[in-house]
């Protein structure tokens, strides 16, 4: 694969792997969720598809199409108010 883009965050999901992060301060709305992603280079034919979750709700399945990293689209997910 290429080097990462330039950012502040990459994840390495192998298998059934997961990651997930906390984001602090959101009031409850609908925000816009951007990234990029990018299948794994050595892996043969095999497909490193996911799943996006914003409180427990599937935003989307993603299933990037080559190793170069894309845009995944902009998806809508709504944030409760978390106490």
């Amino acid at each position: 694969n290429p080097a990462a883009p330039s950012g502040r965050q990459v994840a390495f999901l192998q298998v059934t792997g997961a990651m997930s992060q906390t984001i602090t301060g959101w009031a409850p709305g609908t925000y816009e969720l951007t990234f990029l992603a990018a299948q794994r280079g050595n892996n043969g034919t095999s497909r490193q598809d996911f799943r996006v979750l914003v409180d427990g709700v599937p935003v989307g399945d993603f299933c990037p199409a080559g190793t170069a990293y894309q845009a995944s689209g902009k998806r809508s997910a709504s944030a409760r108010c978390r106490r």
